[in-house]
């Protein structure tokens, strides 16, 4: 995988976000641009019984006090966290097409929300689980952040393919360990985004700590989402006659599948997607199943569809 060609892509997203394509395109909630709190006024009417008495405006209270009293209903403008969760494991770097995984489109999606998050001048975490490599990056402010991670990752996934590993990989004992860090650490509200093609959940029984999938929806109200990659060319053979073999690249078992049940083996995966989609709705999660074909339009029209 050539680092290159993959940070000069994230430099062209870096400048289509910077010129204007991140308006209404923010996952989380945003008020305004302003650094650090600000208040910006929203209404000014008669206060009333009942109404919080810091509501009130006294300087245009005192010119008609006590027949009238006046209030502002302000919007606090705090910027928002953005902490990004990405899956390295062994399913993610598997390569369908030329230099194309589900791991670098992983990285766009990751690129890309850093980058809408320092337009909005939010500070930005990033953390990831899985073989490639784990790191931990505390939200902070700072383009050349995201670099540094992206960097890191990609030097991690280049290593896994050099020695060709077949251990086991990390699997879901490694999100739910490292969203047990994000409870842990990001204690004030931010948006947390889970970036994988959650293959273990999907095929192999494993499962998400209900616990820890609570605590976050509890502390980051609706600023919770889970992005499900999906590679097209994974499940690409159109049928026909003979078998196909595969390799399970965890393993490096192989195994022969029937050609013919290509379109029936896509659409099991398609069902299974949509039956974890319903199990994170149930638990207050919003997703999105994100491929490389028009992923940064479908990203786009999912956050404009949270507002």
């Amino acid at each position: 995988m050539e680092v290159d060609d993959v940070i000069n892509d994230l430099y062209k997203l870096k400048a289509e976000v910077f010129s204007g394509k991140a308006r209404n395109f923010t996952i989380g909630r945003h008020r305004s641009r302003i650094i650090g709190s600000g208040y910006r006024i929203k209404k000014i009417s008669r206060w009333k019984r009942g109404d919080p008495f810091h509501l009130i405006d006294w300087q245009m209270t005192l010119r008609t006090w006590p027949h009238e009293i006046f209030k502002i209903e302000t919007i606090e403008t705090k910027e928002v966290p953005i902490f990004l969760v990405i899956d390295s494991s062994p399913s993610m770097l598997v390569r369908f097409k030329e230099e194309d995984s589900k791991f670098v489109l992983g990285l766009k999606v990751v690129a890309t929300l850093g980058f809408m998050g320092m337009y909005f001048n939010d500070p930005v975490g990033i953390a990831s689980f899985g073989l490639a490599a784990e790191i931990f990056m505390s939200p902070k402010y700072g383009k050349r952040r995201i670099f540094n991670a992206v960097e890191a990752l990609l030097d991690g996934a280049n290593d896994f393919y050099s020695q060709r590993t077949t251990a086991k990989a990390v699997g879901l004992f490694g999100v739910n360990e490292c969203l047990t860090e994000v409870l842990g650490r990001i204690r004030r509200q931010a948006v947390v985004v889970v970036i994988s093609d959650f293959l273990d959940v999907l095929y192999r029984g494993a499962t998400l700590d209900e616990d820890i999938l609570s605590g976050l929806v509890a502390r980051h109200k609706d600023n919770v989402v889970f992005m499900l990659l999906d590679d097209k060319e994974e499940l690409s053979w159109t049928g026909g006659i003979g078998t196909v073999m595969t390799r399970n690249i965890e393993t490096g078992q192989l195994k022969e599948v029937k050609a013919s049940h290509a379109a029936l083996i896509r659409a099991e995966h398609t069902e299974k997607q949509i039956t974890f989609q319903k199990y994170l709705e149930s638990r207050g999660i919003d997703s999105l199943v994100l491929s490389s074909i028009d992923w940064f339009d479908k990203l786009a029209d999912f956050a404009a569809s949270r507002k």
